[in-house]
């Protein structure tokens, strides 16, 4: 099977999932641990409902600690060793919270490798960008922003294989375009790199998105 095959499914397949779509009805049984359900009126016609997942809440935390780092970067006037600090506390509190709100989700799924994935991967960058703070590295240091793009990147694709997900793949291509855009924008490219990472982990937590 190629790639291609991995990630769309057959055309003449039933039903099949929208890449992007508004959330609909909740969640199988099973999946409904730890559900977040919002339901309001705004202005008092707007009807807004909606829900988060567990999973949902990981990638709407993840996005939250992207903003956190990259704003600092782009808009603190803390030395880099102090940033570096923020970054690494912030990545391994939110590594550690998504294993436990996401590892349910994933036994159901049967994809508690993809946490494994991440985890390694957002690990390593963070262990890259201190090394590259602690030691003066010039090298990792002008390529910070490149790094975090590449790197979740090829986390998105790894998991839109696994789980066939046009979304995730998708994803994961505006990463690797949004690489040389930055380079074409250094003094706005922490701005950038946090934006495409938090905005995408946003679009994910909010909406629905195709997966086996």
């Amino acid at each position: 099977m190629n790639l291609f095959d991995r990630l769309h499914p057959h055309p003449n397949a039933a039903d099949p999932q929208p890449i992007f779509c508004l959330k609909r009805d909740l969640p199988a049984p099973d999946e409904r641990h730890g559900l977040i359900a919002l339901n309001w009126f705004l202005f008092g016609s707007i009807h807004l409902k909606t829900y988060f997942t567990r999973l949902d809440q990981a990638l709407m935390l993840w996005g939250g600690v992207t903003a956190i780092i990259f704003g600092t970067v782009q808009l603190s006037r803390l030395t880099w060793f102090t940033q570096a600090a923020i970054a690494s506390i912030l990545t391994l509190g939110a590594t550690l919270a998504t294993v436990g709100l996401a590892w349910g989700w994933a036994t159901v799924k049967q994809a508690r490798w993809v946490i494994g994935v991440w985890a390694v991967l957002m690990v390593g960058a963070i262990a890259r960008n201190d090394y590259g703070v602690f030691t003066g590295n010039g090298l990792i240091l002008r390529h910070l922003c490149c790094g975090w793009l590449g790197l979740c990147g090829v986390g998105y694709w790894v998991t839109a294989m696994g789980m066939r997900s046009r979304a995730l793949a998708g994803v994961g291509l505006v990463h690797w375009v949004a690489i040389p855009v930055i380079g074409a924008m250094p003094s706005w490219q922490f701005s950038l790199t946090g934006s495409t990472l938090t905005l995408s982990l946003w679009l994910l937590g909010t909406l629905q998105w195709d997966h086996r």
